[in-house]
């Protein structure tokens, strides 16, 4: 068994992961639950044949992120279930 990448807070279920458009070393993680209703930046380093990784709030303000989608054009869709939106996200 390897050690996670990235721990969450208790309770939060990861709903949507996928690679970040922006970064080649990040990942971006759609946490639902009752304390973490937001999607985190997960900085991922490789060690050889694991990997280590930190997380930080991307964007929150957020009731119920779900999936997220890169778009061609590098830009990011966040749904949100409870807001019945979907927002999209572009870099600066």
């Amino acid at each position: 068994t390897r050690a996670p990448v990235a721990l969450f807070p208790p309770r939060s279920t990861p709903n949507s992961v996928g690679a970040s458009p922006w970064a080649d070393d990040e990942l971006l993680v759609a946490l639902w639950g009752p304390i973490a209703r937001t999607v985190v930046r997960v900085s991922v380093t490789a060690a050889g044949d694991n990997a280590t990784g930190s997380y930080e709030v991307f964007l929150n303000g957020l009731q119920n992120p779900q999936h997220l989608l890169v778009l061609p054009d590098r830009s990011l869709l966040v749904s949100d279930f409870s807001a019945g939106k979907i927002y999209q996200i572009r870099q600066k």
